[in-house]
């Protein structure tokens, strides 16, 4: 399958996707405005896991919270949205949980699209911007911004969130997400200070939340990539390859996917299948026929 090379290529083209409603008030954010009129509905038992739960945050009883710290006493940072994973710690009735829930996987799924259906785009965005050429980042930025228009104009997370949670757990994920922000900004300030800068809390702020988004396209591109490779090993073991024809077939589709970046034409896939047929026994052929009969 694709090198983490592509993978962390991802990290440097959020701007596609940064929301549109990114600069007005954000119930969720430090500093803004109070959340829309909150359901009133009990909390009842603990959260169950999900398909796109997330790392695990430190939380208690008394204080949940999403700053952990390392052995150096620096801010472990989130892979996600503040608001994402305050939402994941708190206990909600069965209504609101199904509404975050609904939320949380709609906003994932776009993310998958945008990516499993621009994976060239958003890789040639990310390689130009690190090999330092603005130029051509921003030109390729401005062709794949109207196809993510969709999902920045959902707006922040943290807004849709409010507008489902009852008044308590809409508190405290408030109250995290404020406690986050500012425990990263005071790091980011001391490192500005320790380095003899001016601190911009403002930008400092834009930095953290491009690296989230980043971060979130990653998550979305390993989603795309897994499930393809789970698709794809389930077929190889229906095949009884040995491992020399399991290594060359890898090899085969894995060489395609690189270089077309996952979208390869109706021709190159005849070519990829042409090249792993010739490796197959007749058993092993019959098996692919009637694979691709099931699929149909």
């Amino acid at each position: 399958m694709p090198s983490r090379r592509l993978i962390s290529l991802l990290a440097v083209v959020p701007f596609v996707v940064m929301p549109a409603a990114h600069a007005e008030p954000d119930p969720m954010a430090p500093g803004k405005a109070e959340p829309a009129p909150a359901k009133t509905e009990p909390a009842s038992g603990a959260k169950t896991s999900d398909p796109l739960a997330g790392p695990s945050v430190a939380h208690s009883a008394q204080k949940r919270t999403l700053v952990e710290r390392d052995a150096d006493g620096k801010i472990k940072r989130l892979d996600m949205a503040p608001a994402e994973a305050a939402v994941r710690l708190v206990n909600l009735g069965s209504e609101a949980q199904a509404q975050v829930d609904k939320i949380l996987a709609e906003r994932a799924a776009m993310m998958d699209k945008l990516v499993a259906e621009n994976l060239r785009e958003v890789i040639e965005i990310a390689g130009a911007a690190q090999a330092g050429n603005r130029e051509e980042a921003g030109r390729k930025m401005r062709e794949l911004a109207p196809i993510a228009a969709p999902l920045r104009e959902r707006g922040m997370l943290g807004a849709e969130l409010a507008r489902v949670l009852p008044e308590a757990p809409a508190g405290e994920v408030r109250r995290m997400v404020e406690e986050y922000t500012e425990a990263v900004t005071a790091e980011e300030k001391q490192a500005a200070e320790a380095r003899g800068e001016t601190f911009d809390a403002r930008a400092a702020r834009r930095a953290e939340m491009i690296r989230l988004v980043g971060a979130e396209m990653r998550r979305a591109y390993e989603r795309v990539v897994q499930q393809r490779a789970q698709d794809f090993d389930k077929l190889l073991a229906t095949l009884g390859l040995t491992p020399e024809q399991e290594g060359a077939v890898r090899k085969i589709v894995s060489d395609d996917f690189t270089a077309n970046y996952g979208k390869s034409t109706p021709e190159q896939r005849a070519r990829v299948f042409g090249e792993v047929w010739k490796l197959l026994s007749s058993e092993q052929r019959r098996k692919v026929m009637e694979h691709m009969r099931e699929a149909r």
